[in-house]
């Protein structure tokens, strides 16, 4: 044996271990081919290792530049002679019949290969030949008719030729789900039996509106829908059926978005942002790894990290391309897309006002009759939700949840996005009210993140820690990658607060700031969570001086929560009138949710106490009580520090709060096992302190700021004086005020004070 030939038995034995693969290799060797491993793995692809029909192949092209020339039409002549020679049975006809309509297709089931033989013969004028197998009935008496051959058994034929092979999946010749391909090899030699003259153009429009009447062929029309070049259809489906392309029929949309000319991009906006998209989740393929349906959640977690392709083609869009969009589906997608990556770059007002102009022209293309999908509208109302959400607004982003319908299954293929938008409503909703949103009727694959959340959130409004701990550690890593991430961030850190557990706060905040840098910057549900959050941190270790910077420095009507922080600074401060200014100026306010309007309340009660104003005092108790029932929680009156929840649970022993929180969290109404008044009460008095009694706030003037800045430097009083071109008398008394202010006697005690308050670096 020559060195060649030993050089490409290695070769072929490296090519598969699989003896199909090397009797193709040795077939062709035997023959004299010696070509590349890569030339014979195309080939083997193919022509279904049909080694025949390489050899025609090579016979006509040789062994070199076959890629090149394997579109030409010597080839596809030369193939389609080689396929003749099989087709010379009696049923050669129906078969050869039948696999030039397969050929028209990506995908061969029984209904598409019904479609295309209906599009063949109303375009070519050529019926199917029927079955020369002829029939006789029970009585032996003499054949009757030929029947037409069934599509099932057309496919079994042609599977048993090798001229369909499995598209996916198993290798036994059955009907499966995921249905038959034909290899390109024979579909090319099929071609030639296409008779002379034939639209082709025509041939696939025509194939396409059939496959269009048979809903379970989605992914076939996508890609008839591409090789017709009908970017309307194509467009249209993709926006109505958005959840089912992006699970089941991401393979058939990956081909039909393909190598999109740039001007049909261009005209077609929402072509461009499913294809970037589906790029993106391509390269995250475990996230298939499973249920096709639960893998949907990633999905819409992918669409939010793939933001910068997306961000970058939504810049190059008019600000008027809603008015270009003339189909209601497209129109609910394309905006969907937009606002992902409007709130992800932390432009909330831009986001909130796309939201408004994509409704009207939405609403305006469905009463001129372009009706709008169950689906499409998911995608739009959940993000417009979730960018009402961020900017903080969230009893509308629980409203724009629940505008979507409420079912959770259509023609058999679950919804998960509509659950997950079901979820966001109940969190929502719980953290403002304590009332529940809709609920499922359908069970989910597996709970999401913000049902795990609410669930987490039920636990701690009764103090049952333990609960709300597993919940916490099983989904640690999940909060960052949710859309709504500041709720969840806000529920977590109660627990956090109760438990003591500030470092991990402060390293899932660091996370944050990372990951969602824009969102922190920009006005929104994200700043404010996290500066309320910052804010009970450091008053919990008595920075108080850091927390009134905070608070000095942002708009107390863009950020509502941080009134609760204020007036907890002013309590813990002793400045009894300022705690009740704050409650008496923001406990009303629209923007606040019921939570921190008990939280104002039992703040200012606790104030009124401290001054001995029992009257007024009893009456905010009363009120943060009721509100604690209507939310179920009893998590404000817990936050209070020993020495106030002390004097405000004297008084609020007999208020009914107690029966009804512990009745609302009770499976059937009733009192809960092991959950009674009582053992509220108790729970509450036990529970771990958060804030401490007493701190001080301290408001120095700019002199004396400037006094103190030169102190930490080491200035004497009498330098201070050179620096400032003051008298030394004015300096010792403005240093004699921060002493006294920091209630210190030294400069090394001032300075260390100054810096443990967070007033000096």
């Amino acid at each position: 044996m020559t060195s060649a030939s030993r050089s490409t038995n290695v070769s072929a034995k490296s090519f598969s271990h699989s003896k199909g693969r090397l009797a193709f290799a040795e077939a062709l060797e035997k023959e004299g081919y010696l070509v590349s491993e890569e030339v014979r793995r195309m080939l083997f692809h193919r022509t279904a290792g049909r080694p025949h029909l390489a050899l025609a192949i090579l016979g006509v092209t040789g062994t070199h530049g076959i890629k090149d020339l394997m579109s030409g039409h010597a080839v596809t002549v030369a193939l389609a002679r080689e396929l003749d020679s099989h087709f010379n049975d009696e049923r050669g006809a129906v078969l050869k019949y039948a696999a030039s309509c397969a050929s028209l297709l990506e995908t061969v089931t029984p209904a598409s290969l019904i479609a295309a033989i209906t599009a063949y013969e109303s375009v070519t004028g050529c019926p199917i030949p029927v079955d020369a197998t002829e029939t006789s009935d029970l009585r032996g008496q003499a054949p009757t008719r030929p029947l037409r051959p069934e599509p099932e058994q057309l496919i079994l034929d042609l599977v048993a030729e090798g001229l369909l092979v499995p598209a996916r999946g198993s290798q036994s010749p059955r009907m499966h789900a995921e249905g038959w391909r034909i290899p390109p090899a024979i579909a090319q030699g099929l071609s030639v039996h296409v008779p002379t003259g034939t639209d082709r153009q025509k041939l696939l429009n025509t194939l396409l509106a059939c496959v269009v009447q048979d809903d379970s062929l989605c992914g076939e029309q996508l890609v008839q829908a591409r090789r017709a070049h009908r970017w309307d259809v194509l467009t249209n489906l993709l926006a109505a059926r958005y959840t089912e392309i992006l699970t089941r029929w991401q393979p058939q949309a990956r081909t039909a978005l393909a190598r999109l000319p740039r001007k049909i991009e261009g005209k077609f906006t929402l072509l461009r942002f499913i294809r970037l998209h589906l790029n993106y989740l391509s390269r995250r393929s475990e996230v298939f790894s499973g249920d096709m349906q639960a893998g949907f959640y990633e999905i819409l977690t992918s669409l939010s990290e793939a933001v910068p392709d997306v961000v970058l083609e939504a810049r190059s869009l008019r600000h008027d391309f809603l008015d270009s969009l003339q189909n209601a589906n497209e129109t609910a997608v394309t905006a969907g897309y937009v606002l992902v990556a409007l709130y992800s770059q932390g432009k909330f007002d831009d986001a909130l006002d796309l939201g408004v102009r994509a409704g009207a022209r939405i609403d305006e293309l469905a009463a001129s009759g372009s009706p709008l999908t169950a689906q499409a509208a998911e995608v739009f109302h959940y993000h417009r939700g979730v960018t009402l959400g961020l900017r903080g607004e969230l009893a509308s982003a629980a409203a724009e949840f629940n505008a979507v319908p409420l079912r959770t299954q259509e023609a058999g293929v679950s919804r998960p996005l509509m659950q997950k938008a079901v979820d966001y409503s109940t969190l929502i909703w719980a953290y403002i009210s304590g009332h529940k949103g809709p609920e499922s009727s359908t069970p989910i694959p597996r709970e999401s993140v913000p049902a795990a959340y609410t669930r987490a959130l039920r636990a701690m409004d009764v103090l049952d820690l333990a609960t709300a701990e597993d919940i916490f550690t099983q989904r640690e890593d999940a909060i960052a990658h949710t859309n709504l991430w500041p709720l969840l961030a806000s529920v977590e850190h109660s627990w956090i607060l109760l438990q003591g557990k500030r470092s991990r706060w402060s390293r899932r905040m660091d996370d944050f700031y990372r990951r969602r840098p824009a969102h922190l910057r920009t006005r929104g549900l994200g700043r404010a969570s996290y500066l309320r959050l910052l804010c009970d941190v450091m008053l919990s270790t008595g920075r108080l001086q850091q927390v009134r910077k905070i608070v000095d420095n942002e708009d107390p009507e863009a950020y509502p929560s941080l009134c609760v922080a204020a007036a907890r600074m002013w309590l813990i401060a002793g400045e009894y009138q300022r705690a009740i200014q704050v409650e008496e100026q923001h406990s009303y306010s629209l923007e606040m949710s019921l939570r921190d309007r008990a939280d104002l309340k039992f703040v200012a009660a606790a104030a009124l106490l401290a001054l001995d104003e029992h009257v007024r005092a009893e009456e905010e108790l009363q009120a943060a009580g009721d509100l604690c029932a209507i939310a179920g929680t009893v998590l404000p009156l817990v936050m209070l520090s020993v020495r106030h929840r002390a004097r405000v649970l004297e008084r609020l022993d007999a208020h009914p709060m107690w029966g009804q929180i512990a009745a609302k969290h009770s499976p059937l109404g009733g009192a809960q096992p092991g959950l009674d008044a009582g053992e509220l009460k108790l729970r509450v008095k036990s529970t771990r302190v958060v804030f401490p009694d007493a701190a001080i706030v301290v408001e120095l003037t700019h002199r004396e700021m400037e006094v103190l800045r030169l102190l930490q430097r080491d200035y004497t009083l009498q330098q201070i004086a050179e620096q400032e071109h003051r008298a030394l008398s004015t300096v010792k008394k403005q240093a004699q005020a921060v002493y006294r202010k920091l209630q210190v006697t030294s400069r090394k005690e001032a300075t260390q004070r100054a810096q443990e308050m967070g007033i000096l670096l």
